[in-house]
């Protein structure tokens, strides 16, 4: 029987050897992979004998100077980043300075220094609202839960009414903030009341986590943080004039070795710091509130008016304002994305089947 005839394959290392690699590439037929000159355009047969051969004919080196000679061609490629970040900056402007009305003529303004059309805004009031909803409260949101994480907090809240005479239920939350390193009170929500009396609050009890928060401590811990207290006097410390400064000091002191020694004692006098004394922060929040729910925007729903209400409290409690505030480059990325333009309605079943929102998660 005569013997089967060997068929040479395409071999990759071809395409990593010195003489091959700038002219040889590998493309599909009916039988696998063939060889293939760029430069002259010629299917050859897999052999590596007959593709040094080729290399090394006239015709392949006529071609290979003409094509080596022409210079090439640099293309630039248009980002289209910086314009996605114009539009964050414009969406976190408008909800902490003015009404979204005005980010129609706002970006038309903006565009005028803009000669490339690849870099001119795509902002009107529809896209602005969304982004300010999905986009930058939820960055917010997400920033307020990572900072309390298991901080001890409480809860202030009071009902008022807007100008479109909604009643609501407003929440603020204190706690002390290992980011800022002091304690800080903050918007956290606003729930929507059938009416202004202790029946309505009783109904939307269900929907909130028991704010009354048990601490039981054992005897050894009394006893260490009494021992505490009766040595803290014994260091001299910079923050006096400032209860909360003072023992955010304390809390952040460490001795020679490194041991935080009065760190017991700081955390149980931060624990009772962080309890309510007052509504006035509640107070302040139906005024900004009031604000931005004035009368020639009183039909604004209930989601955007916490959207803005989350970034502008969170934008205060970071001490900064849109010009110096860097906005991630993920929250970038999601603009003009599908789910940045999601609605109320698309959310709705998301909703219903978790009662709790992305807020009552922070008390959890």
């Amino acid at each position: 029987m005569p013997k089967p005839q060997y068929s040479q394959k395409f071999r990759d290392s071809w395409l990593q050897d010195p003489d091959l690699k700038e002219w040889l590439q590998a493309v599909e037929s009916t039988t696998g992979q063939v060889a293939k000159c760029k430069f002259c355009g010629t299917i050859l047969r897999s052999h590596y004998g007959d593709l040094k051969t080729h290399a090394l004919s006239k015709k392949h080196q006529q071609n290979r100077k003409v094509i080596t000679k022409q210079p090439k061609l640099t293309f630039k490629k248009e980002s289209t980043d910086n314009k996605k970040k114009d539009e964050a900056r414009v969406a976190l402007f408008t909800a902490m300075h003015t009404s979204i009305r005005t980010v129609d003529h706002l970006g038309e303004v903006i565009n005028h220094s803009h000669e490339k059309e690849i870099n001119k805004m795509q902002m009107h009031r529809t896209k602005c609202t969304y982004v300010i909803k999905n986009i930058l409260a939820s960055h917010f949101t997400e920033l307020i839960k990572n900072d309390i994480k298991d901080q001890p907090y409480s809860l202030l809240i009071d009902e008022s009414t807007d100008i479109a005479v909604q009643k609501y239920l407003g929440l603020v939350i204190i706690y002390y903030s290992t980011t800022h390193e002091k304690i800080v009170s903050t918007y956290l929500d606003l729930a929507e009341l059938d009416a202004c009396n202790a029946e309505a609050l009783h109904h939307n009890k269900e929907n909130l986590v028991d704010i009354m928060a048990r601490f039981v401590t054992s005897t050894e811990l009394i006893a260490k943080i009494d021992d505490q207290w009766q040595q803290i006097h014994l260091l001299r410390w910079n923050e006096t004039k400032d209860t909360k400064n003072f023992w955010s000091e304390v809390l952040k002191f460490k001795d020679a070795q490194g041991v935080a020694r009065f760190q017991e004692l700081a955390t149980f006098a931060i624990t009772l710091l962080v309890l309510p004394h007052s509504n006035a922060d509640v107070e302040r929040l139906f005024s900004s509130m009031n604000i931005i729910k004035n009368k020639q925007r009183n039909r604004m729903k209930l989601t955007l008016l916490k959207s803005i209400l989350k970034i502008r409290c969170g934008m205060q409690l970071m001490g900064k304002c849109y010009n110096n505030y860097e906005i991630p480059l993920n929250l970038i990325k999601q603009i003009g994305t599908k789910e940045s333009y999601q609605s109320d309605k698309d959310n709705s079943k998301a909703e219903n089947e978790n009662a709790d929102s992305s807020e009552d998660d922070l008390l959890m």
